[in-house]
């Protein structure tokens, strides 16, 4: 997905969290979800920088969804920004969260596979260390 910058007004920090023992990824903006799964003994990724809004607005219509796959061991977690593949995915048996946030639409100018592959982001997406003001494509 296109994490807005950080200056940008209204929007909020998004966090990544590592499970070592399930080798899984998960990104929240909720400080209660941070520190309840900190105590279950997920590690919180200092370094991860990115953006969202709470919720839908005119400069960032785009969900980025978070789904979870419970019959799985390991990986557990996807997020995405593409509708098609969340439906499809939760057709499949994965469990829909709640959007995490909201960004910036996925470039018109990108083939169907360009956008994808910017707006999946599996479990264990190394995802961006960068603090630049400039947006950031996840």
């Amino acid at each position: 997905w296109n994490s807005p910058a950080k200056d940008t007004p209204g929007v909020e920090k998004i966090y990544r969290l590592y499970n070592p023992y399930a080798d899984d990824h998960m990104f929240t903006t909720a400080q209660n979800e941070i520190d309840k799964n900190i105590k279950d003994g997920w590690k919180l990724d200092e370094k991860f920088e990115a953006y969202g809004f709470p919720s839908a607005q005119s400069e960032a219509p785009q969900a980025v969804y978070r789904m979870f796959n419970p019959y799985e061991k390991y990986h557990t977690h996807l997020f995405t920004a593409l509708k098609e593949e969340h439906d499809r995915n939760v057709a499949l048996g994965w469990v829909s969260e709640a959007p995490i946030c909201y960004v910036p639409a996925l470039a018109s100018d990108k083939t169907d596979e360009q956008n994808q592959n910017s707006a999946a982001i599996v479990g264990g997406f190394s995802g961006s260390s960068s603090s630049s003001s400039q947006s950031e494509e996840l």
